[in-house]
């Protein structure tokens, strides 16, 4: 994480609960005021090249946070020197801290998938031949191989409730292949390109991404942006908050801008009132 040092305990408590019972290798660069406005990416590169060297991860991965947003850190260029310099797979997301985790987490899975999913073209092609509905799959005693995604912490936490789907499936003669992202090595995230179908696609919190998507976006000057919102949920946010919007434009808490929704002055006084209102 390129931040300052203390925001660590944050990243590796409040954000992601595993990490109370199981060892992480997460890290944070530490930028001083000085490097917060200046930037100073050989540190940051030097840092993680040695670290790297001492711990042998099987990967990289370095995601922004709003300081480096605001200097212009070009996480993919530091990545490539890194990669470069440690021959270990690095990928850097330019994450900003100002958006829900839904689009950072679809980032790291893209990422993910694009790097290390291998598909063989002739497989595919049987496959699609082969019918595997269920009278056929339960004559033939046939086991279907298949991957969960959208099963992020933030979503499922550690109570147990991705054990249970992965259950449930076996006991339905599936073959869980991985889990994206809990519970799998990168090992059998490789082998996720060899399953038969996808049987689940969760989602990663679409309702709470929305909120936090409106939540996050009213506690910055330019408000809530339509388009992303839009390119994030596949719908529009008068779509998903209409009536909200409406009766906060009503009442001179918001107001519309051309890229979507803003807080007015008087918005500004009655903040956590506008922002519990976009809670379901």
């Amino acid at each position: 994480m390129h931040d300052a040092s203390g925001c660590n305990s944050t990243y590796n408590t409040h954000d992601e609960p595993r990490w109370y019972d199981f060892d992480s290798m997460v890290y944070i660069s530490g930028l001083s005021e000085m490097e917060a406005i200046m930037g100073d990416d050989q540190k940051f590169i030097d840092d993680i090249v040695y670290t790297a060297k001492e711990l042998s991860p099987n990967f990289i991965a370095m995601a922004g946070t709003p300081i480096p947003t605001m200097i212009g850190t070009d996480f993919k260029a530091i990545a490539n020197i890194i990669e470069k310099e440690t021959n270990i797979p690095t990928f850097g997301f330019d994450t900003t801290g100002m958006h829900s985790y839904v689009s950072g987490a679809y980032k790291a899975f893209e990422a993910l998938a694009k790097r290390f999913l291998k598909r063989n073209d002739k497989e595919s092609r049987v496959e699609k031949k082969e019918s595997i509905d269920k009278e056929s799959r339960e004559a033939k005693n046939t086991i279907i191989k298949v991957n969960i995604l959208g099963a992020t912490p933030l979503d499922f936490s550690i109570n147990k409730s991705v054990e249970a789907m992965v259950d449930l499936l076996k006991e339905n003669n599936f073959e869980v292949i991985s889990t994206w992202a809990m519970g799998s090595s990168l090992e059998y995230i490789k082998n996720a390109g060899k399953t038969s179908v996808l049987a689940e696609h969760e989602l990663i919190g679409k309702e709470r991404g929305e909120e936090d998507f409106c939540f996050l976006g009213l506690r910055t000057m330019k408000g809530i942006d339509n388009e992303r919102f839009e390119q994030c949920f596949k719908r529009t946010v008068t779509d998903a908050f209409g009536t909200v919007i409406e009766d906060l434009v009503l009442r001179g808490f918001l107001e519309k801008t051309e890229w979507g929704y803003c807080l007015t002055s008087q918005g500004l006084l009655y903040g956590n009132y506008v922002f519990s209102r976009f809670l379901r």
